[in-house]
């Protein structure tokens, strides 16, 4: 898998595996989050990135601003090494392995 959209409550903790199996690309939330704010935000992501040819990175900051403001964040992370423990005030973050920056 290239992406992987984990648009649920608190799914911060299957980043870490996901990224030691090889996917480059994961947005998942830290938080709970809305159900509304969720489909809204999942809907603005794919029109972006399937229908104007946004990059991943582009098609996620538009989506997150339409939904919840400014407060996402983009953290680039080594397979398997991510500290789970750790905070993160974003509602959605993506999380891009540092081998697939690009």
């Amino acid at each position: 898998l290239s992406i992987v959209f984990l648009n649920g409550c608190l799914t911060y903790g299957q980043v870490g595996l996901l990224t030691a199996k090889g996917v480059k690309v994961i947005i998942a939330t830290n938080v709970e989050v809305n159900d509304a704010e969720a489909v809204r935000l999942s809907k603005f992501f794919y029109k972006c990135f399937f229908e104007k040819n946004y990059t991943v990175k582009n098609a996620f900051e538009s989506a997150e601003a339409t939904v919840g403001g400014t407060n996402s964040h983009i953290i680039t992370v080594n397979a398997g090494e991510i500290d789970e423990t750790q905070p993160i005030d974003s509602s959605w973050t993506l999380f891009v392995h540092s081998k697939h920056t690009e």
